[in-house]
């Protein structure tokens, strides 16, 4: 296992992933179009909520578990049992820039465990 991975073993029960930590490639690489959409999409999706759920996130892109693909997964309660907040965002696009922006303190859980930044979006 590289040493820009780090799995939590006693959290991530039954999962075959990892996750992948600042300063890996994929956090700052263009990630891929994805262009099948079937169960091995839903499959992989279904394992990053998991992991999303059990770091008590309340998203989780594709790149944070070293995957250069266009996806994340997010459920803006963190509430797994809120199924009606689960949402799988593939190949996403900005459609539209407004001239208003805001600012908030976002987190990561993953590449670099600890750290907040202000954001502006």
């Amino acid at each position: 296992m590289s040493n820009n991975c780090l799995i939590h073993p006693t959290k991530l029960v039954g999962l075959d992933m990892t996750i992948t930590k600042y300063p890996n490639p994929v956090l700052q690489t263009k990630a891929v179009k994805i262009t099948e959409f079937d169960e091995r999409l839903k499959n992989l999706c279904g394992e990053m909520r998991s992991i999303m759920y059990q770091e008590e996130g309340v998203g989780l892109a594709a790149p944070q578990v070293n995957l250069s693909i266009q996806l994340f997964v997010y459920n803006p309660l963190g509430e797994k049992l809120r199924k009606s907040q689960k949402r799988i965002v593939c190949n996403p696009k900005i459609l539209e820039y407004l001239a208003e922006s805001d600012v908030e303190e976002e987190g990561c859980l993953f590449s670099w465990s600890g750290y907040c930044a202000s954001m502006v979006r």
